[in-house]
């Protein structure tokens, strides 16, 4: 199967779409994924050599939580992080932290509010967000 991002002439295909948008000063072409969720996650473990079922439902599962975090930015913005930086993540990740550990302690695992699930994808973003700001690349608003 010929791949449609190697031809700059192709801007579409029946597995997505490269679009280039301006943010900050930057061109950045983005590939947007269409169609089967399945194809899709094997196109992109093909592309970034992921190999393994550990590796490739690994890659489903941060696609799931770079959506989430995708999401929560749309309500929140960058500033509420930018403020605090890679500290404010550590925080966070401590309350998530322990709210997880109290349910396992407990043996109670049917939480009243948010799911152990989402604790755990908030913990994994907190630390891509803390990542990011290490790197420099969080958003300052």
């Amino acid at each position: 199967m010929d791949d449609p991002r190697k031809d700059p002439g192709s801007s579409a295909s029946s597995t997505g779409e490269e679009k280039t948008y301006t943010t900050g000063g930057l061109h950045i072409n983005r590939w947007v994924l269409t169609g089967n969720d399945q194809l899709d996650v094997n196109i992109i473990a093909e592309r970034w050599n992921i190999e393994t079922p550990a590796g490739i439902e690994a890659l489903r599962v941060a696609i799931e939580n770079i959506q989430l975090l995708d999401r929560k930015q749309k309500d929140y913005g960058p500033a509420n992080i930018a403020k605090f930086g890679a500290n404010g993540c550590l925080v966070r990740m401590s309350d998530k932290y322990e709210r997880l550990v109290n349910l396992f302690k407990k043996k109670r695992n049917i939480p009243q509010n948010e799911s152990i699930q989402d604790s755990f994808k908030d913990l994994s973003n907190y630390a891509i967000i803390a990542l990011l700001c290490l790197r420099g690349k969080w958003p300052k608003e």
